[in-house]
């Protein structure tokens, strides 16, 4: 088996666990990686901008701050798990379902933010 196959086996195992989480354990989950970002922001920061050469420390830890806790304060109470809208006139429903491993590339320019803001 090889590394990539071993990640992707590891994907689909947390994915199952993940599928069955309620909204407030989704909450939890995504509030634990904003504040890790936010806490980490500079090192984070310094770390971009030491393996790429690319930025300013300052810059990198604004865009850390829009990825974490700006992003979370306009998303926190939005609906993600189970029916999210519902159109009774029309007789439909909206419903949230987990799209399984998601592959994104993360830009040698931002890749703390940016991987911050995916997650």
């Amino acid at each position: 088996m090889s590394m990539l196959d071993g990640i992707m086996d590891r994907l689909e195992q947390a994915g199952s666990i993940i599928e069955e989480y309620s909204q407030e354990q989704v909450d939890r989950m995504v509030l634990a990686v904003v504040e890790a970002g936010a806490r980490n922001s500079q090192r984070l920061a310094e770390l971009a901008v030491s393996e790429t050469g690319y930025g300013k420390v300052k810059d990198k830890m604004t865009k850390n701050e829009l990825a974490t806790t700006i992003l979370w304060d306009s998303i926190k109470h939005e609906k993600t798990v189970g029916i999210i809208r519902e159109d009774p006139d029309r007789n439909l429903w909206e419903v949230a379902a987990p799209v399984g491993i998601v592959a994104a590339v993360v830009p040698s320019t931002n890749p703390t933010s940016t991987t911050l803001y995916k997650a």
